[in-house]
């Protein structure tokens, strides 16, 4: 039985403003060969990178047609729940999506599909009971600063990071006032202030201090 590891990731979790974005990654291509090791060495977590770097290097998981997943909660979810849960929502449909690539992938190369899928989630939660795939062939493990030294959690980092801060700069575009485009929905001095004077855009959590109502 081969085996896969999953990285696993998000960005957004302390945000005033904005998704959680998740992202899960093999470090594989879609013919499943692995990356190149120069690739490899680019990978950090993405808060030690520049944003030019971290877009490079998300071109570059294009590029190779590396194996990743994408998920997301909406502003909504994370109000309706909690944002623990709802970023375990997105782990899980990220973990999901990548876990679909990669059997189609074995299965257009005419490959067995019993594979032990090792997933590596950055952290101390765990996603296991938000709908990911749970057999004896999927193992899910917690660690803390995984981004730091797991290379899978690094470009998952990344590519969650570099897709949510293009989903922020849209926003921008849409509410300047809160100057997304800097503060990526966080809770800044000055995203403080837009939100005292102008109130809170419809993208904005309504459970989070200091925008709940007490």
């Amino acid at each position: 039985m081969r085996s896969f590891l999953i990285g696993v990731d998000e960005v957004g979790r302390g945000a005033l403003a904005g998704q959680v974005y998740a992202a899960a990654v093999i470090l594989r291509n879609k013919e499943l060969m692995a990356v190149p090791t120069y690739f490899l060495s680019k990978l950090k977590d993405s808060k030690r990178l520049s944003p030019n770097k971290r877009l490079s290097i998300y071109k570059a998981s294009l590029e190779y047609e590396i194996i990743f997943g994408v998920g997301v909660a909406t502003v909504r979810e994370i109000d309706q729940f909690n944002i623990l849960d709802a970023t375990m929502m997105a782990m899980a449909r990220a973990i999901n999506q990548c876990v679909l690539i990669a059997k189609r992938c074995l299965l257009r190369k005419n490959l067995d599909n019993q594979v032990f899928y090792d997933i590596a989630v950055d952290g101390v939660s765990n996603p296991k009971n938000f709908g990911v795939p749970c057999s004896r062939n999927y193992h899910y493990r917690t660690l803390k600063s995984g981004d730091t030294y797991i290379p899978e959690i690094s470009c998952a980092s990344i590519i969650a990071k570099v897709l949510r801060d293009r989903e922020m700069t849209e926003l921008h575009e849409r509410f300047p006032i809160y100057n997304f485009i800097r503060n990526k929905g966080y809770g800044t001095q000055k995203h403080v202030l837009a939100l005292k004077e102008n109130g809170a855009s419809e993208f904005h959590r309504l459970s989070f201090k200091p925008i709940r109502k007490e």
